[in-house]
């Protein structure tokens, strides 16, 4: 059985790329897709999280090894588990506005990718959405037609969501943009940067520069496996994912479509 989910990040989120040396400014990067370059959190990362959020419910202690492989020494996995795990692909990301706080950037080959997935897992989708005419990549928002709004640095024009049905999967207040827009908004030129210390007697010891992506950022991703208690587990708690657990990074909430 596959489950197909829906992420929101309720704080910012790191899930650091432990494979790439920058040399510019951020020292510390997302994880980003190697097809699309746009951020994802790999599936390592996502079972890793989602594991240990498991193993912290003493009543639900036996079931981390029948979902996950049993471990040797808490090293080495020994058995398979019968889950998988698949790779978070971005849905969504907010990207602030002069009518509201933010509205929820995506474009067409994240939501094709997302229909696509839906059909290879065997998971029918919404009809009306895999109508969508993917000719036309227009800035859409969900207000009066024709009306000026800036996204970011970007202006656009208001039009109805009711020919792009699979938008109101995303949420309210979405925002559809160009392909070409749309990855300037991912790039690490646009993506938020915190600059980190670390003290030490009261002096700076080590400043780094760290890449987030902020709070309100979904993904979509499938679990293939059908233990009740993981649904549960999913639909009911907030899952830390990633780096900064303790400073309040990577807070998720799953949903499931």
């Amino acid at each position: 059985m596959n489950t197909f989910w829906k992420l929101t990040a309720k704080t910012n989120l790191h899930v650091g790329n432990e494979n790439t040396t920058n040399y510019g400014l951020v020292d510390r990067s997302v994880q980003r897709e190697a097809l699309s370059g746009l951020p994802c959190i790999h599936s390592s990362s996502l079972k890793g999280a989602i594991k240990d959020q498991l193993a912290e419910h003493p009543e639900l202690k036996d079931k981390v090894e029948k979902i996950f492989g049993s471990d040797k020494n808490g090293k080495q996995a020994e058995g398979k588990g019968p889950h998988i795990f698949f790779d978070a692909q971005l849905l969504s990301i907010p990207v602030q506005s002069d009518k509201q706080p933010f509205y929820r950037a995506t474009y067409p080959f994240l939501l094709s990718s997302f229909l696509e997935k839906l059909t290879l897992f065997s998971i029918p989708p919404d009809p009306l959405w895999a109508s969508i005419d993917w000719n036309d990549a227009p800035v859409v928002f969900n207000f009066a037609s024709g009306e000026k709004v800036m996204l970011g640095e970007k202006e656009g024009e208001g039009a109805s969501c009711a020919s792009f049905p699979v938008l109101k999967m995303i949420g309210e207040d979405v925002a559809l943009f160009s392909d070409k827009d749309f990855k300037e908004i991912c790039s690490d030129e646009e993506l938020p940067i915190i600059a980190r210390n670390q003290l030490k007697n009261g002096k700076s010891n080590m400043l780094w520069y760290e890449q987030v992506l902020p709070r309100e950022t979904q993904f979509f991703t499938v679990i293939s496996g059908d233990d009740p208690d993981l649904v549960k587990l999913l639909k009911s708690e907030i899952i830390q994912i990633g780096a900064n657990a303790t400073i309040g990074y990577g807070y998720c909430k799953f949903e499931q479509l």
